[in-house]
């Protein structure tokens, strides 16, 4: 009878243990940005190598792999893969999305000759459009330049053999007004997914952190941002947003019942282990718990300590405040800093200028203050200023802000360029990023904004200097807009170069508000116009233009 009891017990320690078991693991993660040095793969090797130890059926890289096509630059990848799983009897199934990046620097040929390149050099085993089947669960993989039409016909293939079952869908460019940091209209690959309530997207392109809540969504269908094994940011309205590293992957279990994916930092911690995202099954979007209303929902204000204050320091450099951060279960997206100034007795918003906030950051990190410099040029010396800081989390609740007020000094002069006080008059505004049309002007004088790209353009001269020379430029606009907003950057055409990072606007419409823009010259003769793209239509009137060579 013991014996028999022993047996019994056996048995239900084994079904237990593999009723815990998943199905399936898959190792995820994306925008490898590879390059012809080794050392670019040592993310990847990292990645590889946790991915072996938990004994991974497949592993997914939603595209970019390359930072440009290099040959050197797959052979580094193969071998990185190779070497991982040395002395291994089998490796997983390798799943690639082609994209943008892996066609850099020949662009003037087909993209499906590239990526045919791609495939031989890298070995990928799947062709740009491909379904993949393995252990019951079938993998639909879409190209960035995709056919909606093959696209629909994919899908409608995995939907019809997949009845109350998930089916999982890679592709590069992750569906509009889904996950974190993607445009908030909706576009044909989102129009195209709703019809699809099993499809779960696993994407990149956007370059996320693992470490940001919001790169899971679910709404009509489930989409994941797998972040990046290069480099993140988040669009910072007025601010010339910094770039982080980013170096985490992921791993997905599939249960019967349920989706598991867990998040790893590149010492192969697990990060937020308590707190997996767990997808139930059946999906349901009525109980979905990733759905932007519920998160929302169950969100709450961030706080700053009691009795928080802001430190003001004023120098030649501007005015820097300095804060203690709010304290937030899930981080602060962003501080937003909007800055008033005293118009005979009013306060008039200015400017508005975020700055990261502590998402990303670890508890330890989050004790040391947040701070950020405001630019000499926004100020008037003699005038009174306000500056009010206010913490938003990520799903926009915004907390209870902190207010400083002061008066301007006289700053330190710089070299004036060029000034126009009145652009609208002394200036070109065209449409396209070469040749173009002027844009069209309603009944209160406002260009209307309906064209992708727009550019400002200046006189040839204003930028003269060698190499390294520093500007400052100033531009006073008033924007009336959507919810799906406008970027500026100063750029050179050709070669198309930045002088900064995408600066976002803000939506809606808030008067006459200043950017500044301080940055080096790349080339000697690069020659830059203010471009201002994306987004959706809207209108534009420009007031002030003054462009300052930075003394040293």
């Amino acid at each position: 009878m013991t014996h028999i009891l022993f047996v019994l017990a056996a048995v239900f320690s084994t079904v237990v243990l593999c009723a815990s078991e998943p199905i399936m693991r898959v190792g995820l993660l994306t925008d490898t940005h590879v390059k012809k040095n080794v050392e670019s793969c040592k993310l990847i090797e990292s990645a590889y190598a946790f991915f072996r130890k938990q004994n991974v059926d497949m592993v997914i890289n939603a595209g970019d792999i390359a930072h440009v096509y290099d040959v050197r630059a797959y052979r580094n990848y193969r071998d990185t893969v190779i070497k991982a799983y040395k002395g291994a009897e089998k490796r997983p199934i390798e799943i690639f999305a082609y994209a943008n990046h892996d066609r850099i620097g020949r662009e003037k040929e087909s993209v499906w000759e590239v990526f045919k390149d791609v495939k031989r050099e890298l070995g990928i085993p799947n062709e740009p459009y491909d379904v993949i089947k393995h252990k019951g669960y079938t993998f639909v993989v879409v190209p960035q330049y995709i056919d909606m039409d093959k696209y629909a016909a994919l899908l409608d293939a995995a939907a019809k053999e997949n009845p109350g079952k998930p089916f999982f869908v890679i592709d590069h460019i992750p569906p509009r007004a889904t996950v974190f940091r993607t445009n908030p209209v909706k576009e044909k690959r989102r129009l195209l997914l709703e019809k699809y309530p099993n499809a779960v997207v696993f994407c990149g392109h956007i370059h996320n952190t693992l470490r940001n809540e919001r790169c899971i969504w679910q709404g009509e269908f489930t989409a994941v941002s797998l972040g990046s094994q290069y480099n993140w940011h988040i669009s910072l309205v007025g601010t010339v947003p910094p770039f982080f590293k980013s170096d985490m992957f992921a791993v997905l279990e599939i249960f019967k019942d349920k989706l598991v994916i867990r998040r790893y930092l590149p010492n192969h911690k697990e990060f937020r282990a308590d707190k997996p995202w767990t997808i139930p099954l059946p999906f349901d979007p009525k109980t979905a718990p990733y759905t932007i209303e519920r998160k929302t929902a169950e969100s709450t204000e961030p706080e700053f300590p009691a009795n928080a204050e802001i430190k003001t320091e004023i120098s030649d450099n501007g005015v820097t405040l300095s804060f203690p951060r709010s304290t937030y279960p899930e981080g602060v997206v962003r501080y937003m800093i909007e800055l008033f100034r005293d118009d005979n007795g009013e306060w008039r918003k200015i400017s508005r200028q975020d700055i990261t906030g502590d998402f990303m950051m670890d508890e330890p990190e989050r004790k040391t203050p947040a701070s950020h410099t405001v630019n000499p040029g926004f100020f008037d010396a003699g005038k009174k200023y306000r500056l009010k800081v206010t913490p938003v989390n990520l799903y926009g609740k915004r907390g209870k802000g902190l207010v400083s007020e002061f008066t301007a000094p006289e700053f330190a002069k710089h070299t004036l360029i060029f000034e126009s006080k009145n652009p609208m008059q002394e200036l070109e505004f065209k449409s396209g990023l070469a040749g173009g049309k002027p844009f069209k002007l309603d009944k209160d004088g406002f260009y209307i904004h309906d064209d992708y790209n727009g550019r400002l353009i200046f006189p040839e001269n204003v930028w003269a200097g060698k190499r390294k020379t520093r500007f400052r430029f100033t531009v006073d606009m008033h924007l009336k807009q959507g919810i799906d907003a406008w970027s500026v950057v100063l750029r050179n055409p050709k070669p198309q170069s930045n002088a900064n990072a995408r600066i976002a606007t803000e939506s809606g419409d808030h008067g006459v508000q200043r950017i500044i823009i301080e940055f080096e010259k790349e080339k000697s003769n690069f020659n830059y116009y203010l471009l201002i793209r994306e987004g959706g239509a809207g209108k534009i009137r420009f007031d002030y233009v003054k462009i300052e060579r930075i003394s040293k």
